[in-house]
């Protein structure tokens, strides 16, 4: 009753009614009217609205040319040249990965007492533009493991902090939910 209303239905009718045909012009003025949108980001591209100085400053703050700093030397440094973990096995990958840990924290020239964690961050965001994964390591020991040890340790936790603070001590992450995440029964 309530197409009937407005018009006979398509499928009863042989030519839509007025209203739909006024409903499909509009549609198609819509549609056409609209630009193209590979022109239109390509456009967007050409012309940016953001400083990227500026929004570097912004987000990383004082630690900027850091940031720059370790993108650099991980760049000269042949330890980092590109790797596909496919061409080596699991402990080469896991052999490189340490050493490029190392080499990173080397960078850092951290010691406890300067145990920040804005220039981590940062440094971070630089590891994590070449390498997402090695980031993803050094985050889960740095901010997982480390962070955890200096907030919720006590002086006989000194040790592990130290261990860790040293890389000779690694820390790790495991998810301990019954049927998710790791598998704690074997680990």
């Amino acid at each position: 009753k309530f197409f009937t209303d407005l018009c006979t239905p398509l499928t009863l009718a042989k030519q839509p009614c007025p209203r739909q045909m006024d409903r499909i012009s509009l549609l198609k003025n819509q549609i056409s009217s609209q630009p193209d949108p590979v022109e239109t980001l390509e456009n967007y591209r050409k012309h940016p609205t953001i400083n990227q100085d500026e929004f570097a400053s912004i987000v990383y703050g004082p630690y900027t040319e850091f940031r720059a700093f370790i993108q650099q030397k991980m760049a000269s440094d042949p330890l980092f040249k590109s790797q596909i973990q496919m061409e080596i096995n699991r402990e080469e990958y896991r052999s490189v990965t340490f050493k490029q840990m190392l080499k990173i924290h080397e960078w850092l020239k951290f010691n406890h007492s300067d145990y920040n964690l804005h220039k981590l961050c940062a440094a971070m965001f630089g590891v994590g533009k070449y390498d997402p994964g090695l980031a993803t390591r050094f985050n889960v020991h740095f901010f997982l493991y480390m962070k955890a040890i200096d907030v919720l340790g006590t002086a006989k936790h000194e040790k592990y902090f130290q261990d860790a603070f040293k890389l000779s001590d690694i820390g790790c992450f495991g998810l301990t939910e019954l049927r998710h995440g790791s598998n704690t029964r074997n680990i």
